[in-house]
């Protein structure tokens, strides 16, 4: 794995901030996605009654 430069100066700082902030909105998580264990349970559960997989 490639160890990232620690910018020295002003202009590699700014191109740094860019090159990140590019990556921002990338993911859109939808109001339907739920990190909830419960409900991820519940899901599952529905999932593998509708499939005939015994847990």
């Amino acid at each position: 794995m490639e160890e990232a430069q620690d910018p020295s100066n002003e202009t590699e700082i700014q191109s740094a901030r860019l090159r990140f902030e590019r990556h921002f909105g990338e993911v859109v998580l939808h109001p339907e996605t739920s990190v909830d264990n419960e409900s991820i349970d519940q899901d599952l559960a529905r999932e593998y009654d509708s499939r005939g997989v015994n847990s």
